[in-house]
């Protein structure tokens, strides 16, 4: 019983010091972005419209448009998609290749869109789009590119073998520093 206290303070001690570590990894791009809250977004967008993300290309969306909820969204005639560059790609939970917007993924989730003009080019950021149904934000080979989106799952799992080995370590220095020396 003596010896399972200071096992256990240990323990929760290393699991506390490991914990920051997964935190960190999948929060920390995402703090470093301050956004207006999105209702104020919503309720200030001259542009607001939901679609499906059928394909990313250049560092931009095509997105199919579902709704339109106001204004007139710049849906390409030829194709019935709208085009939407992406800014700050790097702080979402788009796919991503070494910083940049991967090419070739599409999301079957519904997305929320209140998109901008800027240099004569529609844009998006992650403070004006949000996943409102569907698989939450899940994306899958489109069929025209190469490359992998972020992972959150293995990052989860990385972190929670992390965890599990700072913790055997703790124990085994608890075990190894009560065990009598001949």
């Amino acid at each position: 019983m003596r010896l399972l206290r200071p096992c256990a303070a240990l323990l929760l001690a290393a699991l506390a010091l490991a914990a920051p570590v997964p935190v960190g990894a999948l929060a920390g791009p995402a703090a470093a972005l301050s956004c207006v809250d999105h209702e104020q977004v919503v309720a200030e967008a001259t542009v607001l419209f939901t679609g499906r993300v059928v394909d990313t290309d250049d560092g931009a969306l095509e997105v199919e448009v579902a709704e339109v909820r106001r204004g007139e969204p710049p849906v390409d005639p030829d194709r019935g998609t709208v085009r939407l560059v992406v800014e700050a790609q790097e702080y979402g939970v788009w796919p991503t290749d070494d910083g940049d917007l991967a090419d070739g993924y599409r999301s079957g989730s519904t997305w929320l869109f209140a998109p901008y003009e800027r240099d004569d080019a529609w844009r998006v950021s992650p403070c004006d789009a949000w996943v409102v149904a569907g698989r939450g934000a899940t994306w899958e080979r489109s069929g025209t590119a190469t490359g992998a989106p972020f992972d959150a799952p293995a990052v989860l799992a990385g972190s929670a073998v992390a965890v599990v080995a700072v913790g055997g370590l703790a124990l085994w220095l608890v075990l190894r520093r009560r065990t009598p020396r001949g």
